[in-house]
């Protein structure tokens, strides 16, 4: 299995983002659910609370953020397919701009 590393930045955003301490952010940042997806590429894992962000080397995957279930992370909607460029999306817009495009 992949070795997993947790990143001070995904820590800060779980803490800022979802809540608890940096302790429990870590032991979600750990769980087996992240360790099992990055052993097959996932760059977003979806946990009860949040989605978290991941970047693969070679030798490893590192845990870079976490982002709110309210929140699309950018990188799941590419600009091409009518994604933000660069800025957060509200979940409600994005779902009323999908509904309009495919009826």
């Amino acid at each position: 299995m992949v070795p997993v590393i947790i990143t001070a930045h995904a820590v800060t955003r779980y803490v800022e983002r979802i809540g608890g301490t940096e302790d429990a952010a870590v032991s979600a940042l750990s769980s087996a659910t992240i360790r099992t997806a990055a052993s097959f590429g996932a760059r977003v894992v979806r946990l009860p609370t949040a989605r978290v962000l991941m970047r693969f080397c070679e030798v490893a995957a590192f845990v870079v953020s976490v982002v709110p279930l309210t929140h699309f992370p950018q990188q799941l909607i590419p600009h091409a397919w009518g994604g933000p460029p660069h800025s957060r999306i509200d979940l409600d817009s994005f779902l009323n701009t999908m509904e309009t495009a495919h009826g």
